[in-house]
């Protein structure tokens, strides 16, 4: 037994569906309380559709594989794909790190993943992995991050909970890191919290 961190209380959207399973287990496995009220949450994991702006300026989290009004109003912007593209993606390495003093792609990689769209990026969103291009030519944003007073909003233009066997860890490890930073609030206890949680440190 140790003094740890505790992470905060997560909502998994139902809209999710059955593909959140492999998330869902990874978070119990790490020591995350899963709620099923945004009463109960500090991070809601799915459409912020039906979330007001007011619960995300208040200190609510938001992880959103869809364009949406809170994403929008975070300065993320979504212009969808015809059809899912299976496309590599490469993290933006420095720049994430400058914009929120966290290593958000801990364990993520360069994975190949099924991206759902593309963002744009205002009033000091942050890209978080692009497609892969070149240091000349960048490739299009897929992920990005945003600060909303005192709330944090994650946007993931990817359907990530369906990348194939060889990609769906670094997948998961994603959606991982970007709830912690979104969720933002620990508290210390005395628990055998899993060791892979320990680079996060409260604000």
């Amino acid at each position: 037994m140790s003094t740890m961190a505790q992470f905060p209380r997560v909502l998994l959207s139902e809209k999710l569906g059955a593909a959140s399973e492999p998330l869902r287990a990874l978070l119990g496995e790490r020591g995350y309380q899963l709620v099923s009220e945004t009463t109960d949450a500090d991070v809601v994991v799915g459409p912020g559709s039906e979330l007001a702006i007011a619960d995300i300026e208040a200190g609510l989290g938001l992880v959103s594989f869809d364009g949406d009004p809170i994403a929008t109003h975070a300065g993320i912007t979504l212009t969808s794909l015809d059809v899912i593209d299976i496309a590599p993606v490469t993290g933006t390495g420095e720049e994430i790190e400058a914009a929120t003093n966290q290593d958000l792609l801990a364990r993520v990689g360069a994975p190949t993943l099924p991206l759902t769209g593309e963002l744009t990026l205002t009033n000091g969103a942050a890209a978080l992995l692009r497609r892969r291009g070149t240091r000349q030519a960048p490739g299009a944003v897929v992920a990005a991050v945003a600060q909303v007073e005192s709330g944090r909003v994650a946007v993931i233009a990817a359907d990530l909970l369906t990348a194939d066997t060889e990609n769906i860890a670094a997948a998961l490890e994603l959606a991982f890191n970007t709830i912690t930073w979104a969720a933002r609030r620990v508290v210390a206890v005395t628990t055998d919290v899993v060791r892979s949680a320990d680079w996060i440190a409260a604000d």
